[in-house]
């Protein structure tokens, strides 16, 4: 009796580790697809990479906009 007790409590645990890894998982697939990009984007653009900086701790990349699809800047 005792261990089967010790059994659901050791299963028990065992799934409660795993599911922030299931919900994370979730969330991640959804952000891939489209239409929650659009929804949560502040600017979307066509347009090429023109110059890549890479440093240590980051790396910066300087797109060429061709054209605006989704709230242009002024300038």
């Amino acid at each position: 009796m005792k261990q089967l007790n010790l059994l659901s409590i050791l299963i028990t645990f065992v799934l409660l580790l795993l599911t922030p890894s299931l919900t994370a998982a979730m969330i991640d697939s959804e952000a891939l697809k489209i239409p929650c990009q659009v929804s949560n984007s502040d600017r979307i653009i066509i347009g090429t990479v023109s110059k890549i900086d890479e440093y240590s701790n980051y790396t910066i990349f300087t797109i060429k906009v061709q054209e605006w699809l989704y709230n242009p800047l002024p300038t």
